[in-house]
């Protein structure tokens, strides 16, 4: 369904408490190439895999959406606390 839309929002914590990383996300219908897709973005900071220190993130991916779940694209750009690229 074209146009349909979802967001929402995630915090991970360590297990001795403090927060390791949060983002919000959002998830719309729509098309890509003339084929029905799913687009999620992901914005993000914190600690996050394979990373020690502090970085924020931004994700686009497109998944099929025809019944299976499956990527079509994805990209992911990190960067640190000032700004530069990771």
């Amino acid at each position: 369904m074209p146009g349909t839309s979802e967001e929402g929002a995630a915090v991970t914590k360590t297990r001795s408490g403090p927060v390791r990383w949060k983002n919000h996300w959002t998830m719309d219908r729509t098309a890509l190439d003339d084929r029905q897709v799913i687009r999620f973005t992901e914005n993000g900071q914190g600690i996050r895999s394979p990373f020690t220190q502090q970085v924020r993130w931004s994700s686009l991916s497109w998944w099929t959406d025809d019944g299976a779940l499956l990527p079509l694209k994805s990209q992911t750009t990190y960067s640190d606390e000032w700004g530069n690229r990771c």
